[in-house]
């Protein structure tokens, strides 16, 4: 049984602002969305099941935050202690809305999926390209390649505004590094490249930026400071739209070729997300830090050593997140405009057709 607890004007304001981001089909120009996603992110907040429509609110017996049609969403992130009713868990199973249960870092822990997506012939021929040493090879070797080559057009683009005297010697280590990953014969080479790169690249981009940023490198769990929990915040969400597009094509998400398989662990989300790392969350967060639109200050340091982000920034950075992969490119293989989640969508359908035909992945790199 619910308990109604009539929320002040000011809790129910400051959920309304914490309360995901709705991309409409309404009020959107042009191309619509590709994933309209519902983050909700609020303590306390519910999602239940009205007719047709889920309905955002701390009890059902108050005015909702949110009302929104099922046909207007494709995934929902629930972060914290939002809950969802079992009748709206049906409503999203129905209309194959995803529901991605997130912790505080926005990490995926669990997902909710539909059985629709049963390409069983497409995933015996993926575990098949994964027991061949030699296509596994490759197509790992795509993805360092592309991972590689997007990380060092970032440095090289943000560098022109910035006095950077290692700028032009880290950009010819990532591309030496770059070569010697194409020239790849094994795995521990491929990966000792790809460790290479990723310690220069951080460290180019511990160069760039201002010095109240502290940021001295990658750390991962937990994040130590507020440039890496923006960057792992980020990853998570980039890693849970990779992994629904994986599901949605019918592939096994914890298949993969580069990253090694573990339990509770989706390997080639993690493969197909590298290349695009640094064109969608780290020119986010970027963006965000020269822009001042996101400071140290808006961070606390845990006594456990996490670093966590303020609600406010937050929903900053999903909603700058949420901009950049409804930005429009040019995809470099297709030759067609597209924002960046239909071009996620289109390398994992690339992907797919390789995986069956054994032909050549082409890694998503832009000139």
């Amino acid at each position: 049984m619910e308990t109604a607890i009539e929320p002040s004007t000011s809790s129910q304001q400051e959920a309304q602002n914490l309360t995901g981001h709705i991309e409409s089909l309404d009020a959107e120009e042009g191309t619509p969305p590709l994933l309209r996603t519902l983050y909700v992110l609020e303590h306390g907040l519910n999602v239940f099941r009205k007719g047709e429509r889920l309905v955002v609110s701390f009890t059902r017996n108050i005015p909702p935050i949110h009302d929104i049609p099922i046909h207007k969403l494709d995934q929902i992130v629930l972060q914290a202690n939002a809950c969802i009713t079992t009748g709206a868990l049906s409503l999203c199973a129905e209309h194959e809305v995803s529901i991605c249960f997130a912790d505080h870092g926005g990490h995926c822990y669990a997902m909710l999926d539909t059985l629709a997506a049963s390409a069983v012939e497409l995933r015996r021929d993926q575990f098949l390209n994964h027991l061949d040493d030699t296509r596994r090879l490759t197509l790992a070797r795509a993805f360092v390649v592309g991972k590689i080559a997007n990380a060092r057009r970032l440095i090289t683009r943000y560098g022109r505004n910035h006095t950077l005297p290692k700028l032009d010697a880290q950009t010819l280590e990532l591309a030496t590094m770059e070569q010697h990953a194409e020239q790849s014969t094994h795995t521990e080479h491929l990966q000792g490249c790809e460790g290479n790169a990723a310690r220069i690249y951080f460290g180019a981009l511990a160069d760039m930026l201002p010095a109240e940023w502290a940021f001295d490198g990658r750390t991962r769990q937990p994040p130590a400071d507020p440039f890496n929990a923006m960057l792992s915040y980020g990853y998570a969400m980039l890693f849970s739209t990779v992994s629904h597009l994986i599901r949605q094509r019918g592939l096994d998400p914890h298949i993969g070729y580069l990253h090694a398989l573990r339990d509770r662990h989706a390997a080639l989300a993690s493969d197909l997300m590298e290349e695009f790392r640094a064109l969608i969350v780290d020119t986010t967060v970027l963006q965000l830090v020269f822009s001042n639109h996101v400071k140290p200050a808006d961070f606390t340091q845990e006594e456990t050593g996490f670093c966590r982000m303020n609600n406010e920034t937050r929903k900053r950075l999903i909603h700058a997140l949420e901009r950049r992969l409804n930005t429009e490119i040019t995809h470099p293989i297709a030759h067609l405009k597209m924002d960046y989640r239909r071009a996620i969508r289109y390398q994992v359908h690339h992907l797919a057709q390789v995986i069956q035909d054994r032909s050549v992945y082409q890694p998503f790199v832009l000139p």
